[in-house]
Order: structure tokens, then sequence, then C-alpha cells
């Protein structure tokens, strides 16, 4: 009489694939967790880049250029902005410089730098 089943060593070998391809699964959803997380911090730094390039825009007028900071070609500001949003909760420090390109036609360009800790990414 013949008996149909599987022997315990042909469980333990494809428990053992099953566990393979668990693992390769997960790491997939971590790195595409990561990644997800990267990118909201990204987009939530560019947001915070125009809020730290609005108020220069009241500064760029011909009647009050020679009194604004943006004239100067110094620092304008440095500031900290704190911020909590769609559940990430990070410090984001923003700061902003200008610098004369062109002296004979008096342009200014800004650069804007938003930095933050990668560090703290949930798992």
């Amino acid at each position: 009489m013949i008996k149909k089943g599987f022997t315990f060593l042909e469980i333990l070998i494809s428990t053992f694939i099953l566990s393979l391809i668990m693992l390769g699964l997960m790491s997939v959803f971590i790195s595409a967790k990561k990644l997800i997380y990267h990118s909201r911090s990204r987009l939530q730094a560019g947001e915070l880049g125009r809020v730290f390039l609005e108020p220069l825009q009241f500064q760029v007028r011909q009647d009050t250029w020679g009194a604004s900071c943006l004239a100067s070609q110094g620092n304008c500001t440095n500031s900290t902005i704190n911020t909590t949003t769609s559940g990430l909760d990070k410090n984001y420090t923003g700061n902003y410089t200008s610098r004369l390109n062109s002296p004979i036609f008096n342009l200014t360009s800004v650069t804007i730098n938003i930095a933050w800790n990668e560090s703290d990414v949930p798992q």
C-alpha cells in the first residue's frame, strides 16, 4: 500500500524556500518605505524653501532696493523652522544668502539651503 503525502524533508525545504522569498519581499518593502519617507522630506523641504523665498519678493522693488538686505550682498536672514506635517516630525533648518552675480547689470542671486536630519527614518 502506497501512502500519499509529503515527507518531513520536503516540508523543511519548502519552508526554507518560502522564508527566503518572504525575506526578499520584506527587504523590498523596507527599501520602498525609506524611499517614500525621503521623498516626503524633500517635498516638505521644497515647500519650506518657498516659504523662505516669499519675504524676499517684497524686497525686490526698485524704490527700496538700496535699503534691502539683498543689495548688501550678505546674509539676509538665518532662521530655523520646526514643523510637524503628515506624520513627519523633523526639524528643518533653512537659510538664504544673496550674492552679486553681475555688477554691470546689478543682478543678485539668492541661494536657499534647507537641511534636515535623515537618520531618524521610522522602522
